[in-house]
This record gives structure tokens, C-alpha cells and sequence, in this order.
């Protein structure tokens, strides 16, 4: 159950992998009130510096995995899973790191390569840069924004889902192939908080041996 956490946990991360969804997406048509939304999901993402909150994962396949996480803008993000998920990730600036604590093994993707950087940038745009809004959906009291990489709109699907009055952002869902949905939803969030930058640095693993040391 642990190594499916980790396996899942790839996809969660705002498509840190390809998700190999379907390479066409369907043109949307926005109306005032879809650019008026947008336009105040920029603002309110772009008013606060950092985030910290605890998080539930969870799938349509029953898998359940909880922890803590960070937010530090521009660049910086951190998730740590409970134990015993043997899992960190972290965004340091340049790299998202899948690092597997159990495996001592650290996969690095540029963090511009992926739809995460949409959360993480200095001044967020949601249709400019590196992703484009596909679709907005409302509920009573929710908006929900599904953006992709505008150069790869095949690669990855994020659908960001805010509660409304007042705006905030509650948590976000993938789906991967074979129709498995993954749910990153956040608890307790607190804006404009104090983050040690040291939590976004990430050490690699001591390879030498004993007798080298």
C-alpha cells in the first residue's frame, strides 16, 4: 500500500509526470463572467506569499495518505507524507524532487516542465506562461479551473477547485488513464506564515561508503 502511495503521489503532484491524457482538448469558449472569475482567482492567489496546511490524498482506487503541506512563493513547495509513506516532495526553485526516503532515491524534473509552476510563481496568470485555462465549471458555492501546459497540453491536467464567498483555494484533482481520480485536499489552511527556507533545500544522499567516509 505504501509503494502505491508513492506511485500515486507522482500524479497528484500537479502532474509531475506525464498523465498521457487525451492529446486534443476541446477549445472553451469563455463568457464575461468565466474571465471576471479568472481574473479574481489571479488576485487572490497572487495576495498572499506562502501557505501551510495538512492534506488528505485520496483515490478512487480507496488509497489514503495524509501530511504536511508548504508553500513559499516564488518557486518553493514542499509535501511530507505521514508516516509510514516513505515519501517527501519539494520544490527548491528550479527542480520538483520525488525523493523516496525508504529507497534513498531522488527523481528531479525542472519545475518549469510542470503545471505546478502555475502555484508557485511570483505573479500567477493562469492563461499566460507555461499554462492555459481549458474549462471552468461552478457549483453553488465553488469555481473549479482545469488548466494544462500550454506547450504540452497532452502532458497533464490540473483541476484547481476554490470555494466561493470567500475565495479559497480548497483542493485539486487528477485523473489518470485508466480513469483513476486523485484527490489533493487541503485542511487548516493558513496564509502569510513564516517558512524556515531551509525546508526547500534538498540534500542528497551520502553515497560513500563506510570505509570512504
Amino acid at each position: 500500500m505504501n509503494r502505491f502511495v508513492c506511485r500515486r503521489a507522482l500524479v497528484v503532484i500537479l502532474a509531475l509526470l506525464p498523465l498521457c491524457m487525451p492529446a486534443t482538448v476541446s477549445a472553451k469558449v469563455f463568457s464575461d463572467r468565466d474571465r471576471e472569475d479568472l481574473i479574481r482567482i489571479e488576485a487572490y492567489l497572487n495576495s498572499f506569499q506562502s501557505m501551510r496546511a495538512r492534506f488528505v490524498q485520496m483515490s478512487s482506487t480507496g488509497h489514503i495518505a495524509e501530511g504536511d503541506f508548504l508553500l513559499e512563493k516564488p518557486g518553493h513547495m514542499r509535501i511530507d507524507y505521514d508516516p509510514p509513506v516513505p515519501m517527501k516532495i519539494i520544490s527548491d526553485g528550479r527542480f520538483l524532487v520525488y525523493d523516496d526516503t525508504e529507497l534513498e532515491q531522488q527523481t528531479h524534473v525542472p519545475l518549469s516542465a510542470t503545471p505546478v509552476s502555475v502555484l508557485v510563481s511570483d505573479n500567477i496568470r493562469l492563461n499566460d506562461g507555461n499554462v492555459e485555462v481549458v474549462d471552468i465549471d461552478r457549483g453553488d458555492l465553488t469555481i473549479e479551473v482545469t488548466v494544462v501546459q500550454r506547450d504540452e497540453p497532452g502532458a497533464g491536467d490540473v483541476r484547481l477547485v476554490f470555494s466561493d464567498r470567500p475565495l479559497a483555494l480548497r483542493r485539486w484533482v487528477v485523473t489518470d488513464t485508466q480513469g483513476v481520480k486523485t484527490n489533493f485536499a487541503l485542511l487548516g489552511t493558513e496564509v502569510g506564515v513564516s517558512i524556515d527556507d531551509g525546508l526547500f533545500v534538498v540534500q542528497p544522499y551520502d553515497r560513500t561508503s563506510p570505509r570512504d567516509r
